[in-house]
């Protein structure tokens, strides 16, 4: 008995990480068709997964959100309204499923983060004369 109630529990936190990751993936559809000039879309769409297709719904309003503030995050990458508004409708959007909201689903973190580290390489290169690969192709 106590490992069919063991079994539900993995198989209820695994369908959890499934319908999260095709939240996800309708999120980032939608942000994509906003890039793409979308002025509307339905509310459900068809994500698909390894295990197959999957129907997807979002609300009206997140989906309205996303493609309204995907559309100025299109035209200006660096727009922090846009960037703070489409977090905020996925931060709402996951309290209410009862998830905990993704650290960088927009993937900014790991822009900025390479930004960083292009403009400290490149302060690097100034001090150091580059050297020509070895044999083994390190430096």
């Amino acid at each position: 008995m106590a490992g069919e109630y063991h079994q539900e529990l993995e198989f209820s936190e695994d369908a959890r990480k499934r319908f999260e990751l095709v939240v996800r993936k309708h999120i980032l559809e939608v942000l994509e068709k906003a890039k793409e000039g979308e002025r509307a879309l339905d509310s459900e769409t068809i994500i698909r997964t390894l295990r197959g297709p999957v129907h997807s719904w979002l609300p009206q309003d997140v989906v309205g959100s996303l493609l309204i503030q995907g559309a100025v995050l299109a035209k200006n990458p660096k727009d922090e309204r846009a960037i703070q508004s489409i977090q905020s409708t996925i931060d709402r959007l996951y309290m209410q499923l009862g998830y905990q909201s993704p650290d960088d689903l927009l993937g900014l973190e790991d822009d900025q983060a390479q930004d960083a580290t292009a403009q400290s390489s490149d302060a690097d290169d100034e001090s150091e004369p580059k050297r020509a690969p070895g044999a083994d192709g390190f430096m």
